[in-house]
């Protein structure tokens, strides 16, 4: 299963795989789960299943962004905390003991 991968539960995507091999379908949370997605469209004459490279290519983009900035607010707070510990935020730091531990926190 791509499910993890493309961000769908597991359930919904085998009900987009049974919809693509003509199953019929019932109202349910994969189904809605479907439609968010824009994989398939639900209307009076039935499901409708859509392509999914450009739903799913949405979907890719938006986390893609959400990503970007997440890397520019660890920019910023590395800077931050850099400045204020005088430390570098690039590399962990090994703490030897409970004591050395204990004091870095505080």
């Amino acid at each position: 299963m791509l499910a993890e991968s493309r961000g769908l539960s597991v359930e919904a995507e085998q009900l987009y795989r049974a919809l693509l091999d003509g199953s019929s379908t019932q109202p349910g949370t994969a189904l809605a789960e479907l439609e968010r997605f824009g994989l398939v469209r639900a209307g009076a004459a039935g499901v409708e299943v859509c392509p999914p490279r450009a739903a799913l290519s949405a979907f890719a983009a938006s986390h893609e962004a959400a990503a970007v900035r997440a890397r520019e607010v660890a920019e910023v707070l590395g800077a931050a905390y850099s400045l204020r510990t005088g430390r570098d935020a690039d590399f962990v730091e090994v703490l030897r003991s409970a004591v050395t531990g204990a004091a870095a926190f505080r």
